[in-house]
């Protein structure tokens, strides 16, 4: 199957150089557009023989932006692709992907989309790679969304007109809405497809990470309709504002009919719910065969999650009352600039 692959990057530093590399797999053209980097990840991606585009000048980045602009490319310059890659330039593809996708798409005409297992590449390094490895375990099949690494039939992104280049994340989830509606199907192979370096090493970081999931959430549910993002929102609501407000009202209640002494025994008894939740999650992840320490970290951490989620839904429902456009979230700072190589891909 021709197929085109279409790399995404911004600041990605030497993890882009292993991606380009890896791209090559389909043996068909590869493009990579770039989002105005400032660590040498252009000039990385020239020494490997690479067509290099970006973002026009006055339009807003977004991951979104940047794989139509890639695809159109593609398209202009070879009519007769068949499928198009699209791959992040922090991932890396692995041997054997492309002939399972393009299997896949024979064997079901009724695929629109065919993506696989996403492993991060230094799981155990600390706990927000081992997050990152839980985040993307899930099970094959059918399903209502991918994620931004995936495969997709030519005539198919022809068809829906691409990517909603308003989007700032939660792109995946919003394309694959307007696929599904139009009857095809996206599936989830139970296979490994590439190794992604989330290049987390500090709080802060998992923290932005996290903040960007609700900043887009707010988008997605509110303009777009889209029904995990709703829940998503009501969920990091619910665990923060809610058992606040929840503890409050039952101290409050609690110091009016029998006074102080039971009006913290009713706060202290509401909050217990956030710790109980944690241990919840990390109870359902252990039985998924995650070793204990991990599953507690996982716990834990989701349900510090809900505040970063919070404070990125604020943050964005700001951000429109005031009649501004979404803008990106980075977690990582660019890295030191690459040092060039030979070849080609």
């Amino acid at each position: 199957m021709r197929t085109g692959v279409v790399v995404i990057g911004r600041n990605e530093g030497p993890r882009l150089g292993a991606s380009l590399r890896a791209a090559s797999g389909g043996g068909g053209p590869v493009v990579y557009v770039d989002s105005r980097s400032s660590d040498g990840s252009v000039e990385l991606a020239r020494s490997l023989g690479v067509r290099i585009l970006g973002i026009p000048d006055g339009q807003p980045l977004s991951a979104a932006r940047a794989r139509n602009v890639g695809f159109a490319a593609l398209l202009e310059a070879d009519p007769t692709i068949e499928a198009i890659q699209f791959i992040d330039g922090d991932c890396e593809m692995v041997d054997g992907w492309f002939q399972a996708a393009w299997n896949e798409l024979a064997a079901r005409p009724d695929a629109a989309i065919v993506f696989g297992r996403v492993r991060e590449r230094h799981a155990d390094a600390n706990v927000y790679t081992r997050l990152c490895e839980m985040e993307f375990d899930r099970p094959p099949g059918d399903v209502a969304s991918c994620g931004g690494i995936f495969m997709i039939r030519a005539a198919v992104m022809r068809e829906v007109g691409g990517f909603n280049p308003d989007i700032v994340a939660a792109e995946e989830p919003e394309l694959s809405k307007r696929i599904v509606g139009l009857g095809w199907t996206i599936v989830r192979l139970g296979r490994d497809m590439c190794l992604h370096d989330s290049g987390m090493t500090r709080f802060g970081q998992w923290w932005r990470r996290e903040m960007r999931g609700g900043y887009a959430g707010i988008d997605a549910a509110r303009r777009f309709g889209l029904a995990q993002y709703r829940r998503q929102n009501r969920s990091a609501r619910m665990w923060t504002a809610g058992v606040f407000g929840a503890a409050a009202a039952a101290g409050g209640a609690a110091a009016w009919v029998w006074g102080w002494w039971a009006a913290l025994a009713a706060v202290l008894i509401v909050l217990a719910l956030v710790p109980f939740q944690s241990l919840r999650l990390a109870v359902r992840a252990a039985r998924r065969g995650v070793p204990l320490s991990t599953a507690f970290a996982y716990g834990a951490m989701m349900m510090l999650s809900k505040w970063a989620q919070a404070y990125g839904q604020a943050k964005r429902s700001l951000e429109l009352a005031r009649g501004r456009s979404a803008r990106i979230v980075e977690h990582r700072k660019p890295p030191r600039a690459p040092a060039p190589s030979g070849g080609v891909p």
